[in-house]
């Protein structure tokens, strides 16, 4: 499967450094555990009907499932059950364009056949998304929607179902895998490890509560920032999106395990989009997300952010183009996140260093330093908020019914450690609850992996605001450049970990300027930045001590899940900027009916 491994969102991170002078040591000493807090989870009553419906088909698959012959025997199975609803209202330029609201049930069956030593699953960069023999039964699994009541029966036959193509599916995969042991050169280290960890067997019962969005309030909300979207003749388009999505998930496997929570969050998704006269589409906007409306500004806070995108979009059409440029850079916070979740914290799922298809880039860097010495990374799903501003990639459990625990990366710069599912890797057989998928996904073609949840770059020193452009300015001298670059914002990046393609990633700035010695800045456009993991690793330099919470959704082999990165500003020493892609295609001919204000009043 081709992977980019895409997200969505941004935040951003400081660096130092004086190449040919001695290397500037921080002075400011970070503690962030005073800003964070944890969540909290009251213990309810299970669903009685929909957790003895899973229990009785899955007694009933393990202890009677069976082929003839020589086929692998049903050794584990987890029923995963979903409820889903969502609200959704969208407003454009000073009106509604849609409200809607959907409900589903979807479930996610993981049979394993052989045993935990050596079973059907196939790492995602091995598997042949196109077999035919394989894809059938995906069709079959994705088209499969539980009742969304809760009639034992009903949920019954639909587990009965999809058990007994989960269980066809996994005899082949297991076939398929044994023999390509027989034409295949297997990996003399990884023979060991086995393919599914065993874990301490850990339920939680958590209390559930239904829907509940206030819909007068919200849509009122919106219209008051739809209303401001008329004040800008040159808009193109623009969207306000709000959504509320509820989330209930019941788990149950054959070791023991039962789970059962809710989760709820709200988003606000602004994008405003102008053209350039010389042809270019430019975006601007901002993205919001909470657990409740506290998480959010006023009304009169939401208007300002508003106007502030609106107008910087307007400054961005006179911006002159980026040139091509390597040197220098500054990556402010919130930008920041987006930065390490794409180039270091992919590479830290477990999965991506056992395998030959994957690049395995920090496979035998455990131990070393692999980055500035006053670093240390982890990623901790249990933490809910940062500095009062809400964590979405926090959860009570993954998808493999495994309750989430911090996973330490990174200590004073050294690798120790990597976010871990059940798939066992080298010097690591043990998961830390980062199991994680979406459950659409899953239930097709998706593959159960690890994944980051709340990533948490954690520099024990950092410098001042003051001494972090003091530095930059330096760094800018010393490589004889006439200036340097700084990126505040970004829409998003994506990185490759697969060994068919030079290992690298990308981000695209969205606010970004030339900084010259002095102060000056100049807003530039169409730039996007990137490079290699390791080097860019290398060549931070300087973290500052301004952190900030970026809230996205990250789309790998198990889909599209919420993440969070908290992060400071950084200085990377050297970065390189290209120009991005862009439209020749003229902007409209005649000015928009909304050509000044007095006609909008």
């Amino acid at each position: 499967m081709t992977k980019f491994l895409k997200f969505t969102i941004l935040i951003t991170l400081p660096l130092l450094l004086i190449p040919g002078c001695k290397k500037p040591s921080p002075k400011i000493d970070v503690d962030l555990k005073p800003l964070l807090k944890m969540a909290e989870y009251e213990e309810g009553e299970e669903n009685t009907e929909i957790f003895s419906a899973m229990e009785e088909e899955l007694n009933r698959s393990l202890s009677s499932l069976k082929i003839d012959g020589d086929a692998p025997k049903l050794y584990f199975l987890s029923y995963l059950i979903e409820d889903a609803y969502n609200y959704t209202n969208r407003y454009s330029i000073g009106s509604k364009t849609d409200e809607y609201e959907t409900k589903r049930r979807g479930v996610f069956v993981s049979a394993r056949v052989g045993d935990y030593t050596y079973d059907n699953f196939v790492h995602p960069s091995e598997r042949d998304f196109y077999d035919a023999e394989i894809s059938k039964f995906d069709n079959i699994t994705s088209g499969l929607i539980l009742p969304f009541e809760d009639d034992k029966k009903a949920i019954k036959h639909a587990l009965w179902l999809l058990t007994d193509v989960n269980y066809k599916k996994a005899i082949i995969e297991y076939t398929k895998k044994k023999s390509r042991t027989k034409t295949e050169v297997q990996v003399e280290e990884d023979k060991d490890l086995g393919d599914f960890s065993i874990e301490e067997v850990r339920s939680a019962i958590y209390k559930i509560y239904p829907p509940s969005v206030d819909k007068v309030y919200w849509n009122n909300y919106l219209a008051s920032g739809a209303e401001e979207l008329r004040d800008y003749p040159y808009l193109l388009s623009a969207n306000i999106i709000f959504n509320y999505d509820h989330i209930t998930r019941y788990f149950i496997d054959s070791e023991g395990r039962k789970i059962q929570f809710y989760n709820h969050t709200y988003s606000i998704i602004v994008n405003v989009e102008a053209k350039a006269d010389d042809g270019m589409n430019l975006n601007n906007g901002f993205i919001l997300h909470g657990f409740s409306k506290e998480d959010f500004p006023s009304v009169n806070e939401f208007v300002e952010l508003i106007k502030q995108r609106c107008d910087m979009l307007q400054k961005m059409q006179n911006a002159p183009i980026a040139e091509p440029y390597s040197g220098p850079v500054l990556i402010l916070a919130p930008a920041a996140g987006v930065f390490f979740h794409e180039v270091l914290g992919h590479r830290l799922e477990s999965q991506r260093i056992r395998s030959v298809k994957e690049a395995e880039t920090y496979k035998d860097k455990v131990g070393q330093k692999i980055i500035n010495e006053y670093i240390n990374i982890f990623d901790d799903p249990n933490i809910k908020y940062f500095n009062n501003k809400p964590l979405i990639g926090s959860y009570p459990a993954d998808e493999e019914g495994i309750l989430p625990q911090r996973a330490e990366l990174v200590k004073n710069g050294v690798l120790i450690g990597f976010l871990m599912s059940r798939y066992p890797v080298k010097g690591f057989n043990k998961s830390n609850g980062h199991g994680r998928g979406n459950v659409n996904t899953l239930q097709g073609y998706g593959v159960l992996v690890a994944r980051q949840g709340n990533l948490v770059i954690a520099p024990s020193k950092a410098f001042s605001k003051d001494d972090i452009y003091k530095i930059f300015e330096k760094e800018i001298k010393k490589q004889k450049k006439e200036y340097g670059i700084i990126v505040e914002s970004t829409t998003g990046g994506f990185t490759i970990t697969e060994r068919y393609d030079l290992q690298h990633f990308v981000q695209s700035p969205v606010e970004i300027y030339k900084y010259y010695p002095g102060g000056k800045k100049e807003l530039i456009r169409g730039a996007e930045f990137g490079g290699t993991p390791l080097i860019s690793m290398e060549k931070i330099t300087a973290f500052g001590n301004d952190f900030e919470v970026f809230n996205g959704f990250c789309g790998a082999e198990s889909g599209y899940v919420p993440v969070s990165a908290i992060a400071p500003t950084f200085l990377i020493s050297e970065l390189e900027i290209q120009k991005s892609s862009r439209s020749v295609r003229k902007p409209p001919v005649l000015p928009s009916p909304y050509k000044n204000k007095d006609e909008l009043k």
